[in-house]
């Protein structure tokens, strides 16, 4: 699923959201799921954490998952949305053939902190999008 990203991404979740679509969002490792449902919650986008996705996917409800997708689908006919990081946050995950870990994608625009003033958005590899 390609087209998407910023803030567009999430207006998406809360249109299929409420079309009573189920969205699943697959992060690479726990500090993305949290990232992720703390975006869904400061946007009022009702979801829950369920790290392993053990239970099915409720519609008008964002399950947020941990796990490894290249990149996400849209189902219409089903009423399915997968979504990943790289429709998240612009960047896509591989994982290490010998050890399973994830690791993300290199970084095509390295910012000098120096350069830096409190208050400016950054962006982590692991953790997402936080405040300098």
């Amino acid at each position: 699923m390609t087209g998407i990203g910023g803030d567009e991404v999430w207006d998406f979740i809360a249109t299929r959201i409420s079309e009573r679509d189920s969205v699943i969002v697959v992060a690479g490792g726990h500090g993305l799921v949290e990232r992720s449902a703390q975006v869904l919650g400061e946007r009022d986008i009702p979801h829950r954490i369920d790290e392993q996705l053990a239970t099915a996917p409720s519609p008008g409800v964002v399950s947020v998952a941990q796990g490894l997708m290249h990149e996400g689908l849209w189902a219409p006919e089903s009423k399915l949305v997968v979504l990943t990081e790289k429709e998240l946050y612009g960047k896509a995950v591989s994982a290490s053939p010998r050890t399973g870990r994830t690791l993300a994608t290199k970084r095509t625009r390295v910012v000098d902190p120096l350069q830096l003033s409190a208050g400016d958005y950054v962006v982590h590899d692991t953790h997402g999008v936080g405040r300098f």
